[in-house]
């Protein structure tokens, strides 16, 4: 989730988010989130040969980010349609990226960090305001 603080912030300054045609939404987790759940893998027994999709609690794309930016913000952030003769927006993920899993809550008693809550905590970095 650490680089959709640059993405919200591109967005922030344009003040617009372009859409993207069939977009892969992603459940994006954080840095913490990860860590948060690797230690209770570690410190717990009864993880032996198990897999966990580690995610955060939201499927995210272009208008979720210019969404959460602008509920932080204040500022509005429309969804523009791209230029036709724009190339192609690069994705990532894909459709195997498009999901959620409960599993963050599961290991560490605690839902995963929304978008909107990683807006908040770096929210100088959205604006650009010095720190």
């Amino acid at each position: 989730m650490d680089m959709l603080v640059q993405a919200g912030a591109k967005m922030v300054a344009d003040g617009r988010a372009t859409a993207v045609p069939n977009e892969n939404k992603i459940g994006y987790v954080t840095r913490s989130d990860c860590a948060a759940a690797a230690a209770a893998v570690l410190t717990t027994p009864g993880h032996d040969n198990k897999a966990y999709d580690i995610t955060g609690p939201e499927v995210i794309g272009q208008a979720e980010i210019a969404a959460a930016a602008a509920a932080v913000t204040g500022k509005s952030i429309p969804v523009v349609q791209p230029d036709p003769s724009a190339p192609p927006a690069r994705q990532f993920g894909g459709p195997s990226a498009s999901f959620v899993s409960g599993d963050v809550q599961k290991l560490t008693g605690r839902a995963p960090t929304s978008l909107r809550s990683f807006f908040e905590a770096n929210k100088a970095a959205l604006t650009g305001a010095k720190t």
